[in-house]
């Protein structure tokens, strides 16, 4: 706009003064990445450390024949619905915009974490099918 509309503005004629200042300061411009790292931190120990254990725990019950009322083919049933579900949920977490707040981001993370805990639930029923034992270790001797 030059000078002389910005004259008809301010001596009171009916004219539209259109103005946009941006401002790029160091300060605003500048973001942390602390979150990003925490995020990143949650997740690997989630995928890298929490379900290798959940697996590990349950592939050890299997060895030790415990339950006693699951065989192969529960195992092999929950190995499956426990994988479908958990891939179901990491994908749904994955798909979530997480851009509308914090609230929607805590609601992607506890996905995440939730698809995680069931992907270990699953690679654990996965080693269980493999190292379930049919006879308890405690028996008796043959009489």
């Amino acid at each position: 706009m030059s000078g002389f509309g910005v004259y008809q503005a301010l001596s009171g004629n009916e004219c539209f003064l259109d103005v946009s200042v941006a401002v790029n300061y160091s300060s605003t411009t500048m973001e942390s990445n602390a979150g990003v790292w925490i995020e990143l931190r949650f997740i690997l120990f989630a995928f890298f450390v929490l379900a290798p254990s959940i697996a590990a725990a349950i592939g050890y019950a299997a060895w030790k024949g415990w339950p006693k009322s699951f065989d192969r083919e529960m195992y092999w049933t929950v190995f499956v619905a426990s994988g479908v579900v958990a891939g179901l949920v990491i994908v749904f977490a994955l798909r979530i915009r997480a851009v509308g707040g914090a609230w929607l981001h805590l609601v992607q993370l506890t996905c995440l974490g939730l698809g995680a805990l069931l992907f270990g639930v699953a690679l654990g029923f996965g080693v269980g099918i493999f190292t379930r034992r049919r006879n308890s270790l405690t028996q008796g001797p043959p009489e």
